[in-house]
């Protein structure tokens, strides 16, 4: 099963909190694990989907810049290596223009 943080949305991620908040003595850790082993993991798991969601929002001006600069970063490698290619061409017609004068 995978699920994407990134999916959260800040209302959601308010409602979950104020869920939590409300109700903090359902989500204490020996509470859940008293009431069901297999609700302790998933209530953990809750809790750190929702600080993660919280992370990724914070990032995600630093990520998209990161993309804009990643893309201009491939643009001027795939520039430079045109010109490079350019530049050999160039350097084979002066080594054959010195060879015919």
């Amino acid at each position: 099963m995978e699920f994407d943080a990134r999916s959260i949305s800040s209302s959601q991620r308010d409602e979950l909190g104020k869920l939590i908040a409300k109700r903090s003595n359902s989500f204490e850790k020996n509470t859940i694990y008293r009431a069901s082993l297999a609700a302790g993991p998933i209530a953990d798991w809750l809790k750190a989907m929702i600080m993660y969601s919280e992370v990724l929002e914070k990032i995600k001006p630093l990520e998209t810049q990161k993309n804009k600069l990643q893309k201009r970063l491939n643009d001027a490698m795939n520039r430079l290596d045109e010109c490079r290619v350019q530049l050999n061409e160039l350097d084979g017609k002066v080594v054959e223009l010195k060879n015919n004068f």
